[in-house]
C-alpha cells in the first residue's frame, strides 16, 4: 500500500509527485536534503511503497540500515521518481454491447 506524506512548502513553484519502491528485504531510510530551507526522511520498509511530493532538483539519497547503522546504497534524481499520467491508448478502449 502506498503512503503520501506532507507536501513540499509552498514557497517552492511546481512540486512534483513521486514514486519510490523499496525492492530490498532490507530496511532503508530515504533523505533528500539538497533543497534549502527542506528537508524529507523516511524509514521505508522492505516491499514499501512511497508517494511523496518533492522537488525536481532534489536528490533523493538512500541508505541501507543494518544493525541500527545507515550504510549509504545510491542517489536518485527526484526527476527520475516523478509519476507520470498515461494517456489512454486507442487499444485500452472496450468496444462492444453490455448487457
Amino acid at each position: 500500500m502506498a503512503q503520501l506524506f506532507e507536501a513540499v512548502p509552498s514557497f517552492y513553484p511546481d512540486p512534483i509527485l513521486c514514486y519510490y519502491h523499496n525492492s530490498t528485504r532490507q530496511m532503508q531510510t530515504i533523505r533528500i536534503d539538497n533543497i534549502a530551507n527542506w528537508y524529507f526522511k523516511r524509514v521505508v520498509f522492505p516491499g514499501q511503497h512511497l508517494l511523496f511530493e518533492a522537488v525536481r532538483e532534489g536528490k533523493l539519497k538512500i541508505y541501507l540500515v543494518e544493525r541500527g547503522e545507515e550504510k549509504f546504497t545510491s542517489a536518485l534524481s527526484c526527476g527520475q521518481l516523478e509519476v507520470q499520467e498515461l494517456q489512454p491508448s486507442p487499444s485500452s478502449v472496450l468496444v462492444g454491447r453490455f448487457k
